[in-house]
């Protein structure tokens, strides 16, 4: 989380030092931990609280304003790599499988990020070959896709209904190396 939090930190903080040197040119940036002391800096500088991640600017004739946090959460949701089971449907033009994960909840929809990923395993002439395909992708001529189900009238658990299909009727080719992760965050 801390590691987490530094990152968001130093985006933000190069983000808004950009934007003040745009409008206050000559400003500086002074760091300390605490409430900067009134006398420090001129006005337009800023100043950043490393304790607290928080960042007071620009300074004004008045003093320092009340900062701004720069503290961020990072609530990731991940599995392991999930081995490919059409346990929904294994037709020849369409694939596909539930996966049940109980941690999908209505606010975490409305407020997270959901990333699924595919790991295609393959053994050639130049030893084993490992690619990460992120979803929705087209592979031979089929799409990979995910539906997110949060346990409504039509479905009976929370997760992902992964599919597999046919983009011009063809049967779907062969995906026994291929393995599912599903990221979010």
């Amino acid at each position: 989380m801390l590691k987490i939090s530094r990152i968001i930190f130093c985006v933000a903080f190069i983000f808004i030092v950009a934007k003040a040197r745009q409008v206050w040119d000559g400003s500086q940036i002074h760091s300390g931990t605490g409430t900067p002391d009134i006398e420090l800096g001129s006005e337009g500088d800023y100043y950043s609280n490393k304790d607290e991640y928080e960042l007071y600017g620009p300074k004004t004739e008045n003093g320092w304003d009340t900062p701004i946090s720069l503290k961020g959460t990072a609530n990731v949701l991940y599995s392991s790599w999930i081995d490919i089971n059409w346990n929904h449907t294994d037709d020849p033009t369409y694939k596909a499988m539930n996966i049940v994960e109980e941690r999908i909840t209505d606010d975490f929809l409305d407020t997270g990020v959901i990333k699924v990923y595919l790991l295609s395993e393959n053994n050639n002439s130049n030893g084993d070959v490992r690619i990460v395909y992120p979803i929705p992708n087209f592979i031979n001529n089929a799409v990979l896709r995910y539906r997110v189900v949060n346990q409504t009238d039509n479905y009976d658990f929370k997760g992902f209904i992964f599919e597999y299909e046919s983009t011009d009727g063809n049967n779907l080719s062969d995906l026994a190396d291929i393995h599912s992760r599903r990221w979010a965050a």
